[in-house]
């Protein structure tokens, strides 16, 4: 397979998501050759919170990223609490009793950290990140690896020492390297999405206090991401 004209980096990353952005920066500030290639268009909205635990709160400090993480609208969760079908406590799991830096976990949109970290990438001029580009397949070398991608339509090749995969849980990388790997689905539907909180919303939607409500083969999630979003 051919690519046309071969460029060379030391890593190449398939996908732009929270891990393969932290990697390329932990990469970038060590001066390592990094392209990054994912073929979306830009980071999107994905219509969705996330949770970033104490150890990736721990990560993103030792990369000097947690203020600007802290910057962007979020909530600071100390706890989340587990409820029954009527709304009366079964437990709280409590971020305190772990011994780490940070007693808690930040939850906001996931495609404002990816945003953060790729403008904290720029000041590395070691990394290129290229969206509009897909990674398609790879060869194995004896020293290292060809990557073969596309860009715009047009057939690009770089030879890296790494290829990393970060393309998610039907991970073309991982396909194409022959790596095992099973999906399983969920038996029933799942759904997740967020919302702006009506200000008329009852206390168990207004509160920003994450809670799991749980029933005979059911369960609810509902956390904030922000002081007005859901």
């Amino acid at each position: 397979m051919s690519g046309g004209p071969v460029d060379t980096a030391d890593v190449v990353i398939a996908g732009a998501g929270a891990g393969g952005l932290t990697l390329a920066t932990i990469l970038g500030r060590a001066g390592i050759r990094v392209l990054v290639v994912d073929p979306r268009p830009a980071i999107l909205p994905v219509g969705r919170g996330e949770l970033v635990q104490p150890l990736g709160l721990d990560v993103l400090s030792d990369l000097g990223l947690l203020e600007s993480l802290l910057a962007l609208p979020h909530v600071r969760n100390a706890s989340f609490d587990f409820l029954d079908g009527q709304g009366r406590i079964l437990m709280r799991s409590r971020y305190d009793q772990g011994g780490g830096r940070f007693p808690f976990a930040i939850s906001l949109e996931p495609h404002l950290m990816d945003r953060m970290l790729l403008e904290g990438i720029s000041r590395y001029p070691s990394v290129q990140v290229r969206f509009g580009s897909g990674y398609v397949d790879h060869r194995v070398l004896p020293d290292g690896v060809d990557v073969f991608w596309t860009e715009q339509g047009e057939s690009r090749q770089t030879r890296a020492v790494v290829l990393v995969g970060d393309d998610g849980r039907r991970s073309r990388v991982r396909e194409k390297a022959g790596i095992a790997g099973v999906v399983r689905s969920y038996r029933d539907s799942y759904l997740s999405w967020s919302f702006d909180c009506p200000s008329d919303a009852p206390e168990t939607v207004s509160s920003t206090q994450g809670r799991y409500f749980i029933a005979p083969g059911k369960i609810f999630f509902l956390f904030a991401v922000s002081p007005v979003r859901r």
